[in-house]
């Protein structure tokens, strides 16, 4: 279960779609040239579909040379429920306080909670906006990926600028820790 959870999770991260809609691919997919094109009818928002390249080289290898785009059947609830567990199990350590304000109440409520409950499906879409904001996109740019506006996009991007720095004297002096694209990185 461990290893389809983090391939779907992976699979979020280098795609930028809900993994509801990543789970509805199947047999999408075009080649054309060197690249891989896939098409996602979003859902959410069913009346726009998004066709797009794969740019990350993980996803090619994940959708097509290992599932060949029959992604197996696993819902949305277990997959948050365990990486959670993968998350917490990795020695993912902190807290992270967490504010909310419910109407009708004067003061707004705070609450500490370990780091890793709050890792969700979610976050994956959070985390493709930041691997291509610390590579030089700008929310344009990115937003015709994810399908999702510019301000969302500005919203979902978590690429500080201590991020960005890392990534970068990643890709100078340990390329191999960084996520590649399916095209070589300049």
């Amino acid at each position: 279960m461990g290893v389809l959870v983090l391939t779907d999770f992976l699979l979020e991260c280098t795609l930028g779609h809900r993994i509801t809609d990543i789970l509805r691919i199947d047999q999408r997919l075009e080649h054309i040239g060197n690249k891989h094109y896939i098409t996602i009818s979003p859902k959410k928002t069913s009346n726009k579909r998004i066709e797009v390249d794969i740019i990350f080289d993980i996803a090619k290898k994940i959708l097509i040379d290992k599932y060949k785009c029959n992604l197996p059947n696993i819902s949305k609830d277990l997959i948050n429920k365990h990486i959670k567990q993968i998350i917490q199990n990795a020695g993912i350590k902190g807290e992270e306080l967490q504010s909310y304000h419910y109407q009708g109440e004067n003061e707004p409520k705070e609450i500490k909670r370990p780091r890793y409950e709050y890792i969700s499906t979610h976050t994956g879409r959070r985390t493709f906006i930041s691997l291509l904001v610390a590579r030089g996109w700008n929310y344009e740019q990115i937003s015709k990926y994810t399908g999702q506006s510019i301000k969302m996009v500005e919203h979902y991007d978590k690429a500080t600028s201590k991020y960005i720095s890392i990534h970068k004297d990643s890709l100078k002096n340990r390329p191999y820790e960084i996520v590649q694209l399916c095209e070589k990185e300049d």
